[in-house]
């Protein structure tokens, strides 16, 4: 059989032999995203773990982390809880914990992880155990704070912040302080302070 350019062509071509080393090496790879996910969430204990905050503490896309969470759901080794923690980004996630943590897990358990409950931390864990205490301090003082009335945020203000309000410049007040994202966290924090010895 000739060609475009009149060249005999080999009638028949055999095929490319198949390699068979990536898919070995994807499996790997898939199996050590789920034992990685596994034990990072059994480390949260009964505290749980959104997919946000595994994609966090393990440095793992979600495209990559969700579908390994999902066999593991469906293998009964993790379980979706009833709760839900707010991301940064200001949605609502499901809490996942492994199946020995999913017994007796109350309504509206919130907070810290319980203490003898972790192992070694692996990355980005103290920063999600720091956006937990967050959390927690918005559950216990947020509506407290909310409530202040404005002298009472600007004595909270001017202890946290030296220099409030002029360093603040003219714009900022009680309310403003009270509900820029940073500044709330530590008025929180200073509030926690003051409330609990």
């Amino acid at each position: 059989m000739k060609n475009l350019f009149g060249d005999e062509e080999a009638s028949e071509r055999k095929p490319a032999p198949a390699v068979h080393g990536g898919q070995e090496r994807d499996r790997h790879s898939t199996n050590d995203h789920r034992e990685r996910i596994f034990n990072f969430v059994r480390s949260q204990g009964r505290h749980g773990a959104t997919d946000a905050e595994i994609q966090a503490a393990l440095r793992m896309d979600g495209n990559s982390e969700r579908p390994r969470r999902i066999e593991l759901e469906s293998q009964g080794r993790i379980v979706r809880t009833s709760r839900k923690r707010s991301t940064d980004s200001g949605h609502h996630a499901r809490v996942y914990v492994t199946a020995e943590f999913a017994r007796n897990i109350p309504e509206k358990t919130r907070g810290v992880p319980l203490a003898g409950s972790q192992g070694a931390l692996p990355p980005g864990a103290v920063r999600q155990n720091e956006r937990s205490a967050n959390i927690e301090r918005e559950w216990q003082f947020g509506e407290k704070l909310d409530t202040f009335a404005v002298e009472e945020i600007e004595l909270l203000a001017s202890s946290a912040f030296p220099g409030w309000p002029s360093a603040f410049g003219r714009d900022w007040t009680a309310d403003t302080v009270r509900s820029d994202k940073v500044c709330r966290r530590v008025l929180l924090l200073k509030l926690q302070q003051r409330e609990q010895p």
